[in-house]
């Protein structure tokens, strides 16, 4: 996918580079609102808010809480709140980094250049829901599992490199990341029957979160996949409805 990307951009002649995933959706003003903000020399990265469709369900992904604009760096590392689909780039700024996608990652691949490309410039905001991306069951396959744990190896290598200076700018963001990541892995040795290795990634982090204890007291009592998948739905639905 990242190699497949570069050729593309490669390629392009205008100054500006949207992504549109093979099944999501554009509205048709999306493109003019966003263009605007690139008066801003300094905007490199716009971004929309988005509607999302799992199921019969629709919400917009910006309800409640908007995000941030400016510099979004450490942000992002908390919270990857920014869908491809919705995305443009001014090509100047992918084109001041030492490469744009990595021709290796395909799970991370969107969420990794987010993050360089935010530091090296700003970033604004259409707060309308311009694109659709639809959701679909998350693909548990262990080549995905293990593709992950690969990616993020050299995803985190690149986070603690110190002259990238994100332990330096964004020390409690890394740690926000770290905790959400260490809640994934322990979520795919859960799934995996391992539960053990689940309690240890939930214990690893500096700061465990709200998520991270209710998974840790689930696996002590109730160490089942299918009730923590069923509870996770629950909770998920219940969340839909309080956003409405």
């Amino acid at each position: 996918l990242g190699e497949a990307r570069n050729i593309a951009i490669n390629k392009t002649r205008g100054d500006f580079i949207a992504f549109l995933d093979v099944d999501d959706e554009w509205l048709p003003t999306k493109l003019m609102f966003q263009i605007n903000l690139f008066n801003n020399q300094d905007i490199g990265i716009v971004f929309c808010n988005t509607i999302i469709r799992e199921n019969n369900n629709s919400s917009n992904l910006f309800n409640i809480m908007k995000p941030c604009s400016g510099e979004i760096k450490c942000k992002l590392l908390e919270n990857n709140f920014i869908t491809t689909s919705s995305l443009m780039y001014r090509k100047s700024d992918l084109l001041k980094l030492p490469f744009i996608f990595r021709g290796d990652f395909l799970l991370l691949v969107d969420y990794d250049l987010s993050i360089r490309v935010a530091g090296v410039c700003l970033a604004d905001y259409v707060d309308k829901p311009l694109a659709i991306v639809y959701k679909h069951q998350d693909n548990a396959s262990s080549s995905n599992k293990y593709k992950y744990l690969k990616e993020s190896k050299i995803f985190i290598k690149y986070l603690y490199d110190k002259k990238n200076k994100f332990i330096e700018n964004c020390s409690e963001s890394v740690s926000r990341f770290m905790s959400r990541h260490n809640s994934h892995l322990a979520e795919i040795e859960f799934e995996s029957g391992n539960i053990l290795k689940a309690k240890k990634f939930l214990l690893s982090s500096n700061k465990m979160s709200i998520q991270n204890i209710f998974m840790y007291v689930l696996l002590t009592i109730l160490p089942s996949y299918k009730i923590y998948s069923f509870l996770k739905l629950f909770f998920k639905k219940f969340f839909r409805l309080f956003k409405r």
